[in-house]
């Protein structure tokens, strides 16, 4: 990336802050500190890029609302962004700037609450600027020492998602045997039926 950044200059940051927020902060610390980019330009960079992936998220909130409500996901996510809410207010959208895991849930949250697109746009800059402001004095103090921690994390990152989707898989392979196990028993899960309202009775 490094390299990248060097062919490319902030245009570099700029298409990387669309797909990702944390690491391109610290990355462009490193490269002002390295002499690649200027602070201004590469902060306003990575600022824009970093509202363009935020609105893409907020975007699906809005225009998907009725589906994603509809989701397993969000019901299960949601109330726990709501709690949240009934805290801080709009303000959350700032706060989870600085929480990890609640980041993505809340900006489809607000975009689902039609959120007026100023407004997501004023609290989550002010998110943004703050957070871009930590992240890049520590690439930019830090140096070389900034990438080899990125990598560490990064490693770390990768076993946490392994994790996860193993997770996943036997939750739904657990699900998939019993489905099996109950269509190729429907006489017994008949019976099973049959036989409750019996014995409510007799009690």
């Amino acid at each position: 990336m490094e390299q990248f950044i060097r062919d490319y200059g902030v245009f570099a940051l700029l298409l990387w802050a669309m797909f990702e927020n944390d690491v391109v902060f610290v990355m462009a610390g490193v490269a002002f500190e390295l002499g690649l980019v200027q602070p201004v330009s590469a902060g306003a960079a990575v600022l824009c890029g970093s509202m363009i992936h935020d609105f893409v998220w907020y975007g699906v909130g809005r225009h998907r609302s009725d589906w994603i409500r509809g989701t397993d996901a969000y019901r299960s996510v949601g109330p726990h962004i709501e709690r949240w809410v009934r805290k801080f207010g709009v303000w959350e959208l700032f706060v989870c700037r600085f929480v990890y895991g609640t980041r993505y849930p809340s900006f489809l949250f607000w975009g689902v609450q039609k959120l007026p697109i100023w407004k997501f746009s004023a609290v989550n800059l002010g998110g943004l600027v703050v957070w871009c402001a930590i992240l890049s004095s520590l690439g930019y103090f830090l140096g070389d020492g900034a990438k080899a921690v990125i990598h560490q994390v990064k490693t770390a990152q990768s076993y946490l998602v392994g994790a996860v989707v193993l997770v996943l898989l036997a939750v739904a392979l657990r699900k998939y045997v019993f489905r099996k196990r109950g269509a190729a028993n429907p006489v017994v899960d008949s019976e099973r039926k049959q036989e409750e309202p019996a014995g409510k009775s007799e009690a």
